[in-house]
């Protein structure tokens, strides 16, 4: 067992006394070592075997021993891991046979007692005689496990990082600010046809590839962000690739480092290249142009069909001798102008599959009185809520309007000079309630929905049906229609 060595330091202070007397202030052996131990790093000494010979108490605490366990021990020997000891060896054969002096730096693994692998930064200076033979080596290790831990964090999320931009197809890119250089990452620059060795780190030539109508805007963002006007900067323009096309970029980004007074010193962010996706838009965008045009022509037709149909039967009931065949052809047209009156709204509609109900039910009643010799005598009331139906129940509910609005002009008014009808549509909860009021002379006394013949009030029945709606009828004062059905 080798003992453990002394240590000797001195030091010569000169003072400024009027004799001139120079002391030597003598550090003990121990005042030496207590310097030693108040380190908070690893200080040992080895032997030309690699034994201990000195380690403070430090050394001591980060390899998980009490002082001074240690001393004596050869260092290869303690809490290396194995797979490390040849090489550790190998280093200290050498330093041995090296001629230099020099202090070298390396860092190794160890494993304290309780399992723990700690990294030591070391320092080693190599000891030797008067003779210049090797005879050990001093050693200052400082445990950096802490650092290495945050550095092996810090590559790994950086590896991430680039994992993920690299799987999302996204350029990465790094402005800083005061020296007005952008950094950026393999795939910004591949996908414009570049290799980063060929790009410039400038912000000049960022702008010089944008497309010359976009620089404003795209420059407004960045501008807006910087100024703190947005949390964010995003803008999307046109980049000119290598091959001379332009390619559309989503570009956003952030401000990642500020000074003390908050000015930004660094802007960080991605591109992503849309252009398919702008060009995905481009052509739904002319396809639903295409379907827009479409739809209108089809509208129109029918429109121009159902003016032909209103017209022959219109012609069918002027040579008609019957009263009741001439009289079920004119309705029959108004029937048809019901429908073709909803048409022309949904031709005037931005939406062709529905419209306000207010604008075409409101058209329709003033055309269905006008077309009755009596209609300067009745007055007509509307109340429409400002609800929206679609195609497949304006139609019905139009024609419905117009067979309950026709008896009532026809026989609601019979031998008056004057009458009042109320037209009301509201929304109620989860439901449509149209309401159809007049104060004419009411309905016979004998009269049953259920066993009416009249084609008008079948038809009603039918469509009402069709809407999955219900119909109440009151004849207490005048006649009080109400309807139903869920929108």
């Amino acid at each position: 067992m080798r003992s453990r060595s002394s240590i000797k330091m001195s030091l010569t202070k000169k003072t400024d006394d009027p004799v001139n007397d120079r002391r030597d202030v003598r550090l003990s052996g121990a005042t030496a070592e207590t310097l030693l131990n108040v380190a908070g790093e690893i200080i040992m000494v080895l032997d030309a075997d690699g034994f201990i010979t000195l380690l403070n108490d430090s050394g001591h605490r980060i390899l998980g021993y009490a002082p001074p366990e240690l001393i004596g021990k050869n260092w290869f020997e303690i809490r290396m891991p194995k797979e490390i000891r040849p090489e550790l060896k190998a280093y200290f054969r050498m330093l041995k046979s090296t001629s230099a002096d020099e202090i070298a730096i390396h860092e190794d693994e160890l494993i304290n007692t309780l399992g723990e692998r700690k990294t030591i930064r070391w320092r080693n200076a190599i000891l030797r005689d008067d003779g210049g033979c090797f005879i050990g080596m001093i050693s200052s290790g400082e445990d950096v496990t802490e650092r290495k831990r945050a550095e092996f964090a810090l590559r790994e999320s950086q590896e991430r990082l680039e994992f993920a931009l690299e799987g999302s197809n996204l350029g990465e890119w790094d402005w800083n600010l005061q020296t007005n250089t952008i950094q950026r990452n393999e795939q910004w620059a591949r996908m414009l046809g570049y290799t980063l060795a060929e790009l410039e780190g400038t912000l000049k030539q960022s702008l010089n590839l944008q497309h010359p109508d976009d620089r404003e805007r795209s420059w407004k963002a960045i501008q807006d962000h910087l100024e703190g006007r947005t949390e964010c900067y995003d803008a999307l323009y046109r980049m000119q690739a290598r091959d001379g096309t332009y390619r559309w970029i989503h570009d956003r980004g952030k401000i990642m480092e500020r000074d003390r007074s908050g000015k930004p010193l660094r802007l960080c962010g991605t591109h992503a290249d849309i252009t398919d996706q702008k060009q995905a838009e481009e052509r739904i965008r002319a396809l639903l142009v295409e379907k827009e045009l479409i739809l209108k022509e089809v509208h129109h037709r029918i429109k121009n069909n159902m003016n032909t149909m209103m017209s022959l039967l219109s012609l069918q009931a002027a040579s008609a001798a019957d009263p009741y065949a001439r009289e079920a052809l004119h309705d029959a047209g108004k029937r048809m102008q019901a429908m073709a009156l909803l048409y022309e709204e949904l031709y005037l509609s931005p939406d062709f599959g529905r419209t306000e109900i207010g604008g075409y039910l409101s058209l329709l009643v003033d055309q269905i009185i006008s077309n009755f010799p009596n209609s300067p005598m009745v007055s007509v009331t509307k109340r429409f809520d400002n609800l929206v139906l679609d195609a497949r129940q304006l139609q019905p509910l139009g024609i419905i309007i117009n067979e309950l609005l026709t008896n009532t002009m026809k026989y609601a008014f019979a031998g008056r000079n004057r009458g009042q009808i109320t037209l009301g549509i509201t929304r109620s909860e989860d439901s449509i309630i149209v309401s159809v009021k007049d104060d004419g002379i009411g309905l016979p006394e004998a009269f049953s929905l259920e066993r009416s013949t009249g084609f008008g009030l079948q038809l009603v029945q039918g469509l009402m049906q069709q809407l999955r709606g219900t119909m109440h009828i009151d004849s207490e004062l005048g006649t009080s229609i109400t309807l139903k059905f869920k929108p």
